[in-house]
């Protein structure tokens, strides 16, 4: 499997630290996975964690997912996108992004999630779960399209495999 895990500790990610899988060619671009029994990314407001996998050209290969998986995540200051701008039908997914904290909390701090398309294709879908799930501080989780394709789907709550307790929204989160 591709990724990086770590069931039995932390995964943590900081500062400028960016993960990328991009495709400008042909190809086709890669998946990006961390699991562990916790995952944080802690960036700062002018230098933050991203991660991404990204399609940019109309004639490129199609994007990967990214997907992150663990008892409990922590995302401050984070970017985490999937982004088809390809025009060329592909038999694979479009960008999908998946964060799972299986059996605790998912907070999200001042931090971006999105799924988005510029071309013909439709953006991929943006799963969040968790057990107790906190959005705050400017969050904002999106899909969205700027061109032929449809936005992708979206769901917040227990779909991607998660017991659901709450959903709190605060402090200009959308």
């Amino acid at each position: 499997a591709e990724g990086v895990a770590n069931p039995n500790g932390a995964v943590s990610l900081s500062g400028s630290t960016a993960l990328t899988a991009t495709t400008t060619g042909s190809g086709d671009a890669g998946s990006i996975a961390l699991s562990g029994n916790s995952i944080s990314m802690r960036g700062e407001f002018d230098d933050r964690v991203t991660i991404a996998s990204e399609s940019l050209q109309s004639n490129s290969g199609a994007p990967g997912a990214i997907s992150l998986r663990a008892g409990s995540i922590d995302l401050t200051n984070t970017e985490i996108t999937g982004a088809t701008a390809t025009n060329i039908p592909h038999s694979l997914s479009p960008a999908s992004v998946t964060i799972v904290a299986e059996d605790g909390d998912l907070t999200l701090q001042s931090t971006l999630l999105e799924v988005s398309t510029s071309g013909a294709n439709a953006a991929g879908k943006l799963d969040v779960a968790g057990r107790n799930i906190v959005v705050s501080g400017d969050s904002v989780i999106s899909s969205t399209t700027s061109s032929a394709g449809n936005a992708g789907s979206f769901s917040l709550g227990g779909s991607a495999g998660a017991k659901v307790d709450s959903v709190t929204l605060e402090g200009g989160a959308t």
